[in-house]
This record gives structure tokens, sequence and C-alpha cells, in this order.
């Protein structure tokens, strides 16, 4: 479908509706929509399945509601015989399983072992009981548990160690950017990246280098000394003037010798210099250690200590990279602004640790039910912010509200009392608002009405033409 930008002047004319556009085709768009953001989530699903031995029914179903929640798929089974038997065709993510005192013994250690170790990598074991003594807690370590809960269980920490036993993140392999106005030697520093495992992109006019850095987002530049028009001293001080780029790496890579041009090279911003006679291995070495502590550097600046997300400025920061990646894409682009509902009641019933708990349940359950290409932040206290990129508010907002839906169902337990939260949410996109101040504001507005409509749901303006497809 062809692509267009919306100017404000055009909204009357769009909100009608469309010929042979009917409410029925509407909502099988917008359905279909969804179903393709929802497929661009990583499918993890052969990887966050959980089989769960219980032998409380009433605690067998608040477990398996509870964590399937967080994207879990949860099986339940009987006992060990058939945990072999399901095992044996299939392999689960984590097993958890009630220990019983009838469970401490040779005999039952050994086939707890044996399934455990049933296929090529042992699958992690948490075992939960009603005794927290040592004597069941070493059993359990010798029955192959990699994690042990006593009851009562507290689902916030059970969710956190199945995450930190299943979720094996992918790791995004280093980008490099690599300005050299000669094509030939670009291409062949670009390949001997590539061919060490990381991502590269060629650039040969440094009048073009600011947009390239916008959509590519490296981790580290590699420079030439000597081009025309614009040497790499000089683009290394335009880069090094503006915020957003300070803490890239960039590394000069020239056939300069003298060691004092060099150094008065280094001197306008570039954090190493590399001599185009150095061998190929050593510049792989020295790229890649330069690329993993530069995002170890870079996240502890933009994330949040309690959540992990990244912080207000950064969202911000974000918010303005992916407009103007939008507008050259001519792609529409939605911002979420998410509130939880009564926050203060809740931390003035049952204190800020447990207010803390509720905040850093929904960053989860945002991560996980989100794409990677989205951008989730702590904006502020209980606020979040999501942009979700190459998603029209339609879509958004179905996403969104499922997850919304979820959320209210996660029960919050704690020495007082078990209870649940519910959050709110309002949306505004791109290109209806063209820049991050409109946007923000929107959002803000829309974020307010679902408060004053009840909250627990979102809002987005209906007079919009949100379902068009841009």
């Amino acid at each position: 479908m062809k692509k267009f930008e919306i100017n404000k002047d055009d909204i009357k004319i769009l909100t009608e509706e469309l010929p042979g556009q009917s409410d029925a085709m509407q909502d099988k768009t917008n359905k279909l929509e969804t179903e393709k953001y929802l497929s661009q989530i990583i499918d993890t699903s052969t990887e966050k399945t959980v089989f769960l031995m219980i032998s409380e029914p009433k605690l067998e179903e608040d477990m398996k509601s509870q964590i399937s929640f967080y994207g879990y798929i949860v099986k339940s089974i009987k006992n060990l015989k058939d945990m072999k038997t399901e095992v044996q065709k299939y392999t689960p993510s984590v097993i958890i399983m009630e220990m019983l005192i009838t469970d401490i013994n040779e005999e039952k250690k050994d086939e707890i072992l044996l399934i455990k170790n049933l296929h090529t990598f042992p699958i992690p074991i948490i075992f939960i009981s009603s005794f927290s003594d040592i004597n069941t807690r070493l059993q359990a370590v010798r029955s192959g548990g990699d994690a042990f809960f006593s009851k009562p269980l507290e689902i916030g920490k059970l969710i956190d160690t199945i995450d930190k036993l299943t979720i094996r993140p992918i790791p995004d392999p280093y980008r490099v950017m690599v300005i050299e106005d000669s094509l030939p030697t670009a291409s062949f520093y670009s390949m001997l990246l590539q061919k060490a495992g990381m991502v590269t992109t060629i650039v040969t006019d440094p009048f073009q280098v600011v947009h390239t850095i916008v959509d590519f987002r490296p981790d580290l530049i590699l420079l030439d000394l000597y081009m025309e028009g614009c040497n790499g001293i000089e683009l290394a001080s335009v880069l090094r003037q503006q915020d957003a780029y300070v803490g890239i790496p960039i590394v000069y890579l020239s056939s300069e010798e003298d060691k004092m041009r060099q150094i008065e090279a280094l001197k306008k911003g570039a954090d190493d210099f590399f001599s185009k006679t150095v061998p190929p291995e050593f510049i792989i070495s020295s790229i890649r250690i330069r690329a993993e502590r530069a995002r170890i550097l870079r996240s502890f600046m933009i994330r949040d200590s309690l959540t992990g997300l990244i912080n207000h400025t950064q969202i911000k920061e974000s918010l303005d990279i992916e407009i103007a990646r939008a507008k050259r894409q001519s792609s529409p682009m939605t911002l979420a602004m998410i509130d939880i509902d009564n926050f203060k009641s809740i931390n003035d019933t049952y204190g800020h640790l447990n207010g803390d708990k509720v905040i850093k349940s929904l960053s989860r359950l945002l991560r996980q039910r989100l794409r990677r290409t989205d951008i989730v932040g702590r904006y502020g206290g209980e606020e979040f912010t999501v942009i979700m990129v190459n998603t029209n508010p339609a879509t958004a907002f179905r996403v969104l509200d499922s997850i919304r839906d979820n959320f209210s169902k996660v029960i919050h337990e704690t020495n007082i009392k078990d209870f649940t939260a519910t959050f709110s949410f309002g949306l505004s996109s791109y290109p209806v608002y063209q820049n991050s101040v409109e946007l923000t504001q929107k959002a803000d507005q829309a974020l307010y009405t679902a408060k004053q409509k009840g909250k627990n749901q979102g809002f987005r303006e209906k007079n919009i033409p949100y379902e068009i497809i841009i």
C-alpha cells in the first residue's frame, strides 16, 4: 500500500469513512496489523515452556495462572513417571516441582536427576516445599535443584528466578560504522569485521554521517584520518559537539605513522589510533573490547536502576531519533504513556518496597510482551513510556490493552494481604503529530482522559484517522 504523509489539514478529510471501507473491513484490517505486530515479537514459545508438578490443586491453578501472565506456557504434570514421559517428548525451559517428605530418598533423587539430564543440556529445576530446613534444601540440591522456594510462595521472586534460568538473551552483534572515502578500503575493513561477527555500514561521504548514525546506531566508529572535503579530525570534532554522540568510541584508521600527528588527532575527541599496517586480528580484538566497554558504560548512564529500562533523558532522546527515522521512511509511529493506577495508595497501604515490586512487575511484562525494536522506558515514578516503531495506533492500542488486561490479573503478595494493580495508558502518533513535544503532550492528555473515564483502560482520540495504514 502506498505510504504517505498526513498533514493536520487533511485530518478532516481522512476521518470520513473510506469508500468501501466498512467497520467490519476496518476491524479486519486492524486485526491483521495486530497479528503482523505480534509475529515480529521473537517467537520463544518453545523456549518458554514450564512443566509444573504440584500436589495441591488450588496452588497449582494459581501458579499456572500467574506464571502464564508473563508469557510462559505452563503444562501441569501429575507425577514423576508422567514427567519423564513428557520430557522425553519435549524439552521444557524449566521444571517446577513440589518436594514432599516422600521425595527425600535415593530412589526419587536418582529419578529426578535422570529427568534433568535426559537431553544435551540439563533442564533447570525449581523445587518448592512446605519445609525450609537444611535437610530439605540439601536434598533439593542433591536432586539437581537450581533454586528453592518455601511456602507461601512469593510469585514475583519466582518469576524473577524463572526469567534468570530460562531467558537467554540473544546478544546483539557489535555495530561498527566505517567512514572512509575510498570504497575499496572501506569494503576491506567492513568485510573483515563482518567475518568476526560484527554488523557494519560504510559511509564514503562524510557529510552523510549524521543521518547514518541516527539509523544505524553504531557501537563504534572507525574513521579515516584523511578524506576529501572533511578530514577525520574535523568530523570527530563535529560529532563530539553533539551530546548524543559523545559516548560513541571513535577510532582513527590511517596510514599516518607520525606519532605526534597521531596524538594531535586523538586530542580532537578520538579514543584510539590504528595504523593501516596493524595486523587485522589486532584491529578486530581492539574494536570488540572498545565496543563492549562502550555498551556497558552506556547502559549505566541510560538505565533506570530499579527496572533496567531506559531512563527519562534517554526516552526523550530516543523519541527524537525515532521521529526523524519515521519521517525519512514515511512510516507510522505510536507513543504510549502508561501510569499505574492509584499508586500512592499502594505505597501507603503496602509500603514502598511492595510498590517497587509492582513497578518491576509491569516493567517485566512490558519487556516480554513488546518487540525488541520497541523502546520501553521508565518516564518517572510509576509512569512508563513506550515508543512503538512502525506501528499505527489501532495496532498499538490492541497490544497494550492486552498487556493491561494481563497485568490487572497479576497477584502481588505481601505480608499484609495479596492485591492486584492496574494501569491506564494514552496514545499519540506520528505523522498526526510531527514533533516530540506535541506527541508527548497529546499522549499525556490521552492518559489523563483514560484516568478520568475510570482508570484501568486506554484512550486514543477517535477523530484521528488511526485506521489508515500509513
